[in-house]
């Protein structure tokens, strides 16, 4: 009997713990073989102020994330494929114009290397980006679009046929799925930044996200999976990515503000319950699941 297999595609180091890493935890400790693929370095912008020292033995900023997302994968009880493209940072960015980024790779050629791995491991679900990339990141849009091309293309033989050699032959995955942010979850965000003093439209460490455009509406949610009892996995993954401010030194209350101390008790309530769309095949009814795999055959 082949186990069964989800396969998360994204962007940068970190979308895996920061994202549904409850999810991937879960799952990967109910048994499922659990792949991860990051398409970029994320070498575009800063170190975390936190992290001052962190690059003491790395060769750069993509070095170190390159070891922060093994960790992380790790923790999570995944393995890890790893593209390498260059980050391409937020729109207006100027790693926007780098060759190697990520947004300037051809989508077909992207959706080739995406198709090669989907045939080769043949997961029952994938997970990607949402066509907005979540906060409107062009990698994570670049990412999404890729991701549902080659989802489209892996089971076509006639779609990139010299792949088709030593064993790898088409495969159609049952389901994808996309990750998503509740607009009534972002609507809190934004009401607790203006109550605190704070532009919603110049949120995050580099006030690059305005959150009065991101989140879903209800009936866009297709599935919400418990991952209450992972959280903690959850948090030790995040802390890997220290160059993010995934470990920090942020649990020290006497240094949060007001605002900072009411968001993180805001996410920790939020993050008992990940979400997601589901691409395909289109849901043919409102009901609302708590397991990505439900209602696929077992072979």
């Amino acid at each position: 009997m082949k186990k069964r297999t989800l396969l998360g595609i994204f962007a940068h180091p970190d979308d895996e713990s920061f994202g549904p890493g409850g999810t991937l935890a879960r799952y990967a400790a109910e048994g499922i073989e659990l792949h991860i693929c990051t398409l970029t370095d994320g070498a575009a912008g800063t170190a975390h102020a936190d992290c001052w020292d962190c690059l003491n033995g790395f060769a750069d900023l993509a070095d170190r994330r390159l070891y922060e997302l093994r960790c992380a994968v790790k923790v999570l009880g995944g393995t890890l494929h790893y593209v390498g493209y260059r980050d391409s940072g937020m729109e207006g960015n100027e790693s926007n114009l780098h060759p190697d980024a990520l947004i300037n790779q051809p989508l077909e050629i992207v959706a080739a290397r995406l198709t090669h791995l989907i045939r080769k491991l043949r997961p029952d679900v994938i997970l990607t980006h949402d066509e907005t990339g979540g906060y409107f990141h062009p990698d994570h849009i670049h990412t999404h679009r890729a991701t549902l091309m080659a989802f489209r293309a892996a089971g076509d033989p006639t779609r990139y046929p010299d792949q088709l050699t030593e064993g790898v032959e088409p495969f159609s995955p049952a389901r994808l799925y996309c990750t998503v942010i509740p607009r009534s979850r972002i609507r809190t965000y934004v009401w607790l930044g203006r109550l605190t003093g704070q532009d919603p439209t110049r949120y995050g460490r580099n006030k690059d996200v305005d959150l009065t455009r991101i989140g879903r509406p209800t009936d866009q949610i297709h599935v919400r999976v418990n991952v209450q009892p992972y959280v903690e996995v959850k948090r030790e993954a995040s802390a890997c990515h220290g160059s993010q401010g995934g470990g920090g030194r942020t649990d020290d209350r006497t240094r949060l503000s007001l605002g900072k101390r009411l968001n993180r008790w805001l996410r920790r309530r939020a993050g008992n319950r990940d979400m997601f769309q589901q691409l395909y095949p289109p849901p043919t009814d409102r009901s609302v699941r708590t397991d990505l795999f439900e209602g696929i055959p077992i072979e």
